[in-house]
């Protein structure tokens, strides 16, 4: 051979040599890189956002936390930074939203966090790192115990990914041809993220 056609057993043996394990693999490395998720909320009904220079200087939601989405200025959940493009199918509260289509569309495997949908009774729980613990126990569990956060986060994590569907997603088409119980979801009540934590 001159060297001018690659040698195809060659090429396929490296291949294969640098190939990885996809079980020892991150999600991060299998799916891409997370997409960005600080919110962008609207700050007046005339969906106003605060400055762009601002919301791209933001590392998280929490950077966004003096500009609450206008609908939740008042509610018991005005402290949480919000996406003003996620449509509201329970009004200001409590918070029942799917993002739009077409922005879910645009999105690729994994949905950014501020856009996921939520399913909500009420208000969410304000909880403090250094006071919030997580009891296990019950009639069931012979030897119950509680854990602190800091407790939590110093054992080894696993991260999963994990396609959530609202039971009541396209609820809306559903209820244009016969009405049933529940408030119109349409078909965006779909979410994947990559859920980081510990197993208990």
């Amino acid at each position: 051979r001159d060297g001018s056609v690659p040698d195809l057993l060659k090429l396929a043996e490296n291949s294969k040599k640098e190939e990885k394990d996809p079980s020892t693999m991150t999600c991060a490395e299998l799916y891409g890189p997370y997409p960005r998720s600080v919110p962008t909320p609207f700050l007046d009904k005339d969906e106003k956002t605060p400055p762009p220079e601002m919301v791209a200087e933001a590392k998280t939601m929490w950077d966004l936390k003096s500009m609450p989405d206008y609908r939740d200025v008042g509610t018991p959940d005005e402290w949480i930074p919000r996406d003003g493009r996620l449509v509201r199918l329970t009004g200001r509260h409590p918070f029942n939203v799917e993002p739009p289509l077409s922005v879910l569309n645009k999105t690729r495997f994994i949905t950014p966090s501020c856009l996921h949908y939520v399913r909500n009774h009420g208000a969410c729980p304000d909880l403090k790192w250094d006071e919030h613990k997580i009891k296990v126990g019950g009639s069931c569990v012979t030897n119950s115990y509680e854990i602190s956060m800091d407790e939590l986060v110093a054992m080894e994590p696993r991260e999963l990914p994990v396609t959530l569907v609202c039971a009541g997603n396209r609820r809306k088409e559903q209820n244009m041809i016969r009405q049933t119980i529940g408030f119109n979801w349409g078909p965006s009540g779909v979410s994947t993220n990559v859920w980081k934590g510990v197993m208990l």
